[in-house]
């Protein structure tokens, strides 16, 4: 398609365009009941680019069949790779941290920090943005500005921010031509391929899923939900899942080790995998049982939702995954109709999870602003509108 761009300050420009796409999701059952999943894609912008739809297909069946078996693994500090699709979610953590509205606010852990050294000095970041085909390629951008080869990181330091017009006139700076993001942002990859980088990093976690958003824009701190595998003597032991990744995107860009070659080029930030030297790996869990939740067809339905304890924290922080069971225990004829589901943490640091059925929502909003005498003050996290289906379902 082709893009019109004008201004009122008398600029005027067109883009020319296209993109195309396949996907395949995939569902796989270790014939046990245990059920796992995975996808593959693909975005061009030239048609005769496209792989064949069925290697498309094969791709994601593999990427679902090695994960079936996952299990949980013991809370250690280990190196940590991530793989090239979700290693791109750390360039997009640094460009969040080092753009305009994060600066002027204050509200980055990387205010004032243009010229230090925030990588080891062989990283090199930089946009090209009239790469031929590359999905991030534009001659302006989101302002009319014209946009032009830039260094971000080089030697390990940070060069520049990313600024549009109105966030530079702020700092007293001047566009960077990144109204409406950066364009084929990339990361210079380095020797290794993936098999390389496994090899290099010995025993460890290999990522290929993360859950959930928990970064802290102010101080850097990261902690996510994650899956993939779990490596031994650089060869790949077993797929894990319901895990936590956790440090501090400072320790985390301070301890890249190595980025593998096997750039993914399907979006507008481009790298391959990231080594990291060490991360904290949350394994173990609680779980804490939830009263019924509600009735659905002839079948009553029971809810378990999972906590997860770092090591070394006090509180708990409940992971964004439940199990739905068909045929609970008995509980006393309490279901109700699914409402809503309050998941809270007491001061004492117990979990504390409730489900709100209809006509008990107000119930638990007065217990939240007005605790019994003698009872631990509940503090809610979160709520979600959560329906019960009548099958198992994980969600």
């Amino acid at each position: 398609g082709t893009d019109v761009y004008a201004t009122s300050h008398g600029f005027l420009g067109t883009v020319r365009a296209s993109r195309h796409g396949l996907s395949c999701a995939v569902l796989g059952d270790d014939g046990h009941g245990a059920m796992q999943r995975d996808y593959e894609y693909a975005a061009v912008r030239d048609p005769r680019d496209l792989p064949a739809a069925e290697e498309i297909g094969r791709r994601a069946a593999h990427r679902t069949v090695r994960r079936l078996g996952a299990r949980q693994i013991k809370t250690c500090q280990v190196p940590v790779l991530y793989e090239a699709q979700v290693a791109r979610s750390l360039v997009s953590h640094l460009v969040s941290a080092i753009s305009g509205p994060s600066l002027y606010r204050r509200s980055s852990f990387l205010v004032d920090s243009v010229d230090t050294a925030l990588f080891p000095e062989w990283v090199h970041l930089y946009e090209e943005p009239h790469r031929k085909k590359a999905m991030g390629s534009a001659p302006f951008d989101g302002e009319g500005v014209e946009t032009r080869y830039r260094d971000l990181v080089t030697d390990g330091i940070l060069r520049r921010y990313c600024l549009d017009s109105y966030a530079a006139r702020k700092l007293g700076l001047v566009t960077t031509a990144n109204a409406g993001g950066v364009h084929n942002l990339t990361v210079a990859p380095g020797a290794e391929d993936l098999a390389g980088l496994l090899r290099t990093m010995g025993r460890g976690l290999f990522v290929t899923e993360l859950i959930g958003f928990g970064i802290n824009n102010v101080t850097g701190d990261y902690s996510r939900g994650a899956a993939g595998f779990w490596v031994e003597g650089g060869e790949i032991v077993h797929p894990v899942e319901e895990i936590t990744i956790a440090s501090n995107l400072r320790d985390m860009y301070k301890g890249l080790v190595a980025v593998g070659r096997d750039v993914d080029t399907r979006h507008n930030v481009c790298t391959g995998s990231w080594l990291l030297e060490r991360m904290t790996v949350a394994g173990g869990c609680s779980a804490a049982e939830v009263r019924v939740v509600g009735v659905v067809g002839e079948g009553q339905a029971h809810l378990r939702a999972q906590f997860m304890r770092p090591a070394g924290q006090g509180r708990v922080d409940p992971v964004a995954r439940a199990h739905i069971v068909q045929d609970p225990p008995d509980i006393g004829g309490m279901a109700q109709p699914a409402g809503r589901l309050q998941m809270a943490d007491r001061d004492d640091g117990r979990p504390d999870v409730a489900q709100d059925g209809q006509g008990e929502r107000e119930r638990q909003d007065e217990a939240v602003r007005n605790p019994r005498h003698g009872a631990a003050p509940i503090k809610p996290l979160a709520r979600i509108d959560a329906k019960v289906p009548a099958a198992p379902a994980e969600f």
